[in-house]
């Protein structure tokens, strides 16, 4: 990661983080970051933040590796970069602050979005191999079994909604278990157009019809065993449903959103949030250079 890189990124989380200490969601998450008892941390939100976006962008596996690297080479830039177990709670603490900052991210992509075609879609994201499922103890109060197109899995379910480009404008986590046609009314709230998906989101009449009214049209791919007439152009928004397909590829491989190494279920998604929030400001280039100046938004999102 290039030095200018490095200053943009720490500029822009540390703006988020002045307008968002103003608010009473950043208030209760700063005095649950710094407690009430003992010294007071010497690294700031800011710091710890941009640090565990470096490490994603750096494609390093596991934060004590990557803060080993930190050491050597980022310690000039952050002079009270703290031991490996101040840091990881350091980490740990500032999760409240990293899924508010991946909201803002995910709301100025839609403020920035002019098309009204989506591509939702759902990737299967594991908490352990399925050889460990019975000895896993980690998630095992909010994992669950679930099967994909790959076969049986153990952990969650990404739902995504994304554009044409391949911008992701909504994200939410859903249990292993949960079928894609109940996900489909939260993972589409707010947005309005026309929604391109598999077959696993076909939807009773009545529930097409509520999302008709609230202006979301879904495009449904069939089933082996079903016959539907659809227009040339129906034909090709669905050929086009590897878009979504695309950005799941790119955010496992690249950005390392699988992760077997968790020790707790905050840890857990502090990573997978790390690595959403990476992949999302390394995409929209645009929004990152107007991201200071549009952080008024912050007034209008529900923490």
């Amino acid at each position: 990661m290039t030095e200018n890189d490095l200053v943009e990124l720490y500029c822009i989380i540390d703006d988020f983080y002045q307008c968002f200490i103003k608010t009473e969601p950043g208030k209760k998450n700063l005095a649950e970051y710094y407690g009430r008892r003992g010294p007071k941390r010497s690294m700031t939100v800011p710091e710890v933040m941009t640090l565990n976006i470096v490490r994603i962008l750096d494609r390093t596996g596991d934060l004590k590796t990557f803060h080993k690297t930190a050491c050597l080479h980022y310690r000039s830039y952050f002079p009270n970069l703290t031991n490996y177990e101040n840091f990881m709670k350091a980490s740990n603490k500032a999760v409240g602050f990293i899924a508010a900052f991946i909201q803002v991210q995910l709301y100025l992509n839609q403020e920035n979005c002019n098309e009204n075609t989506f591509f939702l879609d759902s990737t299967p994201v594991t908490v352990c191999e399925n050889r460990y499922i019975s000895s896993h103890k980690v998630a095992k109060a909010i994992a669950s079994r679930g099967k994909s197109t790959k076969g049986w899995f153990y952990g969650f379910k990404l739902q995504g909604v994304c554009t044409k480009d391949g911008t992701l404008v909504k994200i939410c986590f859903r249990p292993g278990s949960e079928h894609d046609s109940k996900a489909f009314d939260d993972s589409t709230k707010g947005l309005k157009g026309t929604f391109v998906t598999d077959a696993g989101y076909l939807l009773k009449e009545s529930e097409l019809k509520e999302m008709f009214e609230s202006g979301r049209r879904p495009c449904t791919a069939t089933r082996k065993n079903m016959n539907r007439l659809m227009s040339e152009e129906q034909f090709q928004l669905l050929n086009g449903r590897n878009i979504i397909e695309n950005v799941w590829s790119v955010l496992k491989l690249n950005y390392n959103l699988i992760y077997h190494r968790a020790r707790s279920i905050t840890g857990m998604f502090r990573h997978f949030f790390y690595s959403i929030s990476a992949f999302l400001f390394h995409k929209a280039h645009e929004i990152r250079k107007e991201f200071s100046s549009k952080l008024c938004v912050l007034e209008k999102l529900e923490f």
